[in-house]
């Protein structure tokens, strides 16, 4: 079998870090395999296995055309011609698509030429609601459901919101033509979800009669599960989070509330991620951190932490749980979309109602109380960080989910196979 996979980054990131897992877990198989990418850097030594798409000047054109034009995906058509060239040398019997928002690619001329293409099977694995709408990731933040209605999306309330435009919003356009594409491949593609909120989600759209497989996503258990906590003289305890950048919807505004729930004294809270506009906000007594792209830094950092909060207000699935877990740290989580899936072990983890910042902060000091009831080398602190572990090998390892991944590659091309042969 010849794979290509397709994402926003090479191996950057969550979806990066799955991605790569993906294409290791093929080539174990002895499948042949490629990885196109819009962002980041191929791995080392591994760089003949890696199609760039287009540059840096690509993705800030296709970031122009979003913010003026709510044009996401339908600017950079030289790169995605270039790209679709090198697609037809590869020659692949199945493409796994992952994230194709992002500022990289010509998301039309994609399914366009897969649609002109029958021989290639199609996966994708979406991550967000953004295959759906006409414009928003993540619809939750506004409690928008105009994409669930046969008219589709007219008047978006969250255009601000990534893909964000500033001046003219084109999500009746947007929404048709993602219509009229994505179930052209009603019969050729297989979609996957990585948790049952969004495979509910996707049953309420247009893509509900495409089949759709529900396989969660996974983290490198013995990546975080193996990191020591990063030495620090404060003996506090500490309270983190982490976002690839933090946002209302990711919940920093709740953390600024928890802030003034939980006093400095009491304990330290640390935010990883990019730093938001300091503009009309006050982050005292908020620590903000970088892991440098590090996933070994990232897991000392989780490690390091007495508790992982995840206040987001929309949420598919969320890695960082899973990696914080894998940590042996516990985790207290909104209630929103998928972010409290796999969190069933009262033990490990807490849900509470979203946006309930005082819920969340009793949460809070319940999970460090646990930690902090004896010393942190003590065997009762010591049995919660192992059960910690234990539940995301249980439910989170990414294991789990390439094996799952590449039976469905070759459970696609058997049933392909015999539908060929029968013809």
């Amino acid at each position: 079998m010849r794979l290509l996979l397709v994402n926003t980054a090479a191996s950057e990131g969550s979806i990066g870090m799955i991605v790569s897992a993906l294409a290791d877990a093929a080539k174990a198989c002895g499948h042949t395999v490629a990885v196109a990418h819009g962002i980041g850097k191929a791995r080392k030594g591994l760089e003949q296995e890696y199609i760039r798409i287009g540059n840096r000047a690509t993705y800030f054109r296709e970031a122009l055309g979003t913010r003026l034009f709510d044009a996401h995906g339908l600017v950079c058509r030289s790169e995605t011609e270039a790209f679709l060239r090198r697609v037809e040398q590869f020659a692949p019997d199945i493409i796994h698509l992952h994230n194709i928002h992002g500022y990289y690619i010509h998301w039309p001329l994609l399914f366009r030429w897969l649609a002109a293409h029958p021989e290639v099977r199609v996966v994708w694995t979406l991550h967000d609601c953004w295959a759906f709408t006409g414009h928003c990731a993540h619809p939750l933040w506004t409690a928008c459901e105009q994409w669930k209605s046969p008219e589709g999306c007219r008047q978006c309330p969250g255009l601000s919101q990534y893909p964000a435009t500033r001046f003219i919003g084109r999500v009746k356009r947007n929404f048709a033509l993602k219509k009229e594409l994505f179930k052209a491949l009603v019969s050729r593609i297989t979609i996957i979800a990585p948790g049952e909120w969004i495979a509910a989600q996707i049953k309420n759209s247009f893509l509900h009669d495409i089949s759709c497989r529900i396989i969660p996503n996974g983290v490198d258990c013995d990546l975080f599960d193996s990191a020591g906590p990063a030495p620090s003289d404060d003996s506090r305890p500490v309270i983190l989070g982490v976002a690839n950048g933090w946002s209302a919807v990711k919940g920093l505004d709740d953390f600024i509330a928890l802030r003034r729930l939980i006093p400095q004294e009491e304990a330290r809270i640390v935010l990883v991620g990019r730093m938001p506009s300091r503009r009309g906000r006050c982050f005292a007594g908020i620590e903000f951190a970088s892991c440098g792209g590090d996933p070994s830094v990232l897991a000392s950092m989780y490690a390091a932490a007495d508790v992982y909060v995840c206040p987001t207000y929309a949420e598919t699935n969320n890695l960082t749980k899973m990696e914080a877990l894998a940590a042996g740290t516990p985790v207290v989580t909104y209630l929103a979309g998928g972010s409290a899936e796999g969190l069933d072990d009262s033990t490990v983890a807490e849900v509470v109602a979203c946006g309930d910042v005082g819920a969340l902060a009793d949460a809070v000091r319940r999970m460090i109380n646990e930690v902090r009831s004896q010393e942190r080398t003590s065997p009762a602190a010591a049995a919660l960080r192992q059960a910690c572990r234990e539940h995301a090998r249980r439910h989170y390892d990414i294991r789990l989910m390439t094996a799952a991944t590449v039976d469905l590659y070759s459970e696609i091309l058997s049933a392909s196979e015999a539908h060929d042969a029968a013809r």
